[in-house]
């Protein structure tokens, strides 16, 4: 019951009685009551929720971190065991070689088996290399040496380096000069830019590829441009895939493995340089890699003198030794 209780007051301010009210609540109260427990409940359900997914969050925790300790661990085993396995395949690779010097000697059938054991060992030891280039990218055995870089003795390096296997295929190779200078590891940016330029005429069956600095902001970025198929819209967020390798029509058939671009991902996450691409079918594609602008350095005078031979003089003979601790 909820009582009132009002007093009753005369003109002189004197209270002489009371007014009682007497009010049955016993339906709101049980309302009440009904909320509280209601609260009290979804309270408790909340606690013992909130402990239960806590103990999933750990379980996973734990399972994810077995799962990369897993996967840490076999990286690092498989980049550290990179001599051991590229041994037996450099072996047979010699072997191979020696068949091929002396197949003059052997029946035609046989020196076409010798010529695609060769070729056989070649493809395996390209794809073992690539991925145990992965595998210490992964397993975080690179550490970058950073330096001041003039970008146009690399560019004259890789036009010496692709120039003739692309006029062989029928395509032209143009590097557009610069006098621009960053800061990063000389090599992993020439492998970045091996595998653009690589990977281009695979695509490419007429036309030919162009190599160029473009200023982006503060930094640069170098262009690799080809006039090949171009690449689909829906490929396009998958090119940079490991075993990502895209088949167009009127394009050559050519061994590979699909890992150029997945390396190149990991050297530019390693370098903190963003790679970028762009394409149109049938229009061509263009592959980035963003590095910062530096001011550029004095450079020491190159050393005079080389290791060719002087027009009219023979080249110094040299012995190239070959040195391995396997009996066999």
């Amino acid at each position: 019951l909820l009582a009132s209780y009002v007093p009753d007051v005369d003109e002189h301010g004197q209270v002489f009685g009371i007014f009682a009210t007497f009010q049955d609540i016993s339906v709101r109260r049980e309302a009440e009551l009904a909320v509280t427990e209601a609260k009290n409940s979804l309270e408790r359900r909340v606690t013992e929720r909130t402990r239960e997914l806590s103990e999933a969050l750990e379980r996973l925790t734990a399972a994810q971190q077995a799962a990369e300790e897993a996967h840490s661990s076999k990286t690092r085993f498989f980049a550290a065991a990179a001599h051991d396995l590229l041994q037996p395949i450099n072996a047979a690779k010699l072997f191979s070689e020696l068949l091929q010097d002396g197949r003059g000697a052997l029946p035609d059938e046989q020196q076409g088996m010798v010529e695609r054991v060769g070729t056989s060992l070649a493809a395996v030891e390209e794809l073992l290399n690539a991925l145990l280039e992965i595998s210490q990218f992964d397993a975080g055995t690179h550490t970058p040496e950073l330096d001041s870089v003039a970008l146009q003795p690399m560019f004259d390096a890789l036009e010496r380096q692709f120039a003739e296997s692309c006029r062989e295929r029928g395509l032209s190779l143009r590097f557009v000069p610069t006098r621009a200078w960053t800061r990063t590891d000389p090599r992993l940016l020439r492998r970045i830019l091996q595998n653009f330029i690589a990977n281009a005429p695979r695509y490419t069956p007429q036309g030919g590829i162009l190599v160029g600095v473009r200023p982006r902001g503060d930094d640069y970025a170098i262009c690799v441009y080809d006039t090949g198929v171009g690449i689909a819209p829906a490929d396009q967020g998958t090119v940079f895939e490991e075993f990502r390798r895209l088949s167009h029509e009127g394009t050559r058939r050519e061994r590979g493995m699909g890992l150029g671009l997945a390396i190149v991902q990991r050297i530019a996450r390693l370098l903190a340089h963003p790679i970028g691409m762009a394409s149109r079918p049938g229009s061509g594609s263009r592959f980035e890699v963003v590095v910062p602008a530096v001011t550029p350095v004095a450079q020491l005078a190159p050393v005079t003198g080389s290791a060719t031979a002087s027009p009219g003089h023979e080249p110094d003979v040299r012995l190239v030794l070959c040195i391995d601790n396997d009996d066999d």
